[in-house]
């Protein structure tokens, strides 16, 4: 963790949290899947990957459903894959565990981490 924060392999990182007492799971990873296309198409984003154990249809729905409503669906490309196909989602990965951690690992990804909360 201190080699990745002394030299992170990106600059900045966006983390949406949700919470999920008494909702259906699929809802709330909707909700946090369109943020996240949203909040990407907004800075500027024209590939949105995502990860998934079991990447499914409602993902992908739930990514590019949202991006017609900000004038974004024609230069935004969305794809959901396999966990661990990609090693630029490690970073991702990395980051989340660090967050969930808490304490001085959290500290370590702090200065890259911006934070969002989806109801």
């Amino acid at each position: 963790m201190a080699a990745f924060a002394r030299t992170p392999p990106i600059r900045q990182a966006h983390l949406f949290t949700a919470p999920i007492a008494g909702r259906p799971h699929r809802q709330v990873r909707d909700r946090l899947l369109a943020a996240v296309a949203v909040h990407s198409a907004e800075l500027g984003a024209r590939r949105i990957l995502v990860e998934s154990c079991a990447p499914d249809t409602q993902d992908l729905a739930a990514l590019t459903g949202a991006l017609p409503h900000i004038g974004a669906p024609t230069t935004v490309r969305a794809r959901v894959d396999r966990g661990h196909a990609h090693e630029v989602l490690w970073a991702a990965d990395l980051i989340a565990y660090a967050d969930t951690a808490g304490g001085q690992l959290r500290r370590a990804i702090d200065s890259l981490v911006t934070a969002a909360r989806v109801r």
